[in-house]
């Protein structure tokens, strides 16, 4: 099976399966396992789902890691007080800035910083990263 034809295979396997698990229609896994697997196989095998498949999985990756971090950053804030919200404010924050910075709509208001635009927003996902994992920390 070529590799156009294997992500979306292994794609829609994940999908399927999740929703299966998600919506519990089936108790079995077994049998979830092998609707996934066949519903896999026949997209993988049309040339249409194929290529839109393809050519929709980069969007996909950024969303699911977009969403993976908004259910971490809930998960690792979920059972702390108000002590934690200055900490959240601050993610958040740096996650508007990198996302705004990556848009490029405030680039007019950033020439004047002695660092480029890809190093500015490095640095603030590398800031922003650290806090996560120092929050993650202080968690457990």
């Amino acid at each position: 099976m070529p590799f156009t034809e294997f992500l979306p295979f292994i794609f829609v396997i994940a999908v399927v399966y999740g929703g299966l698990e998600v919506s519990d229609v089936f108790k079995n896994k077994v049998v979830k396992f092998i609707i996934a697997l066949v519903v896999a196989y026949f997209a993988s095998t049309t040339p249409q789902v194929s290529v839109f498949i393809t050519q929709f999985l980069p969007l996909a990756a950024i969303v699911f890691v977009v969403v993976f971090l908004f259910g971490f950053v809930y998960k690792v804030f979920q059972k702390g007080g108000n002590k934690d919200w200055p900490l959240i404010a601050v993610v958040i924050a740096i996650g508007f800035i990198g996302l705004a910075q990556f848009q490029g709509s405030l680039s007019p208001y950033l020439n004047n910083l002695p660092i480029d635009q890809n190093n500015f927003l490095a640095i603030v996902l590398i800031v922003g990263f650290i806090a996560l994992l120092y929050a993650a920390y202080k968690k457990t």
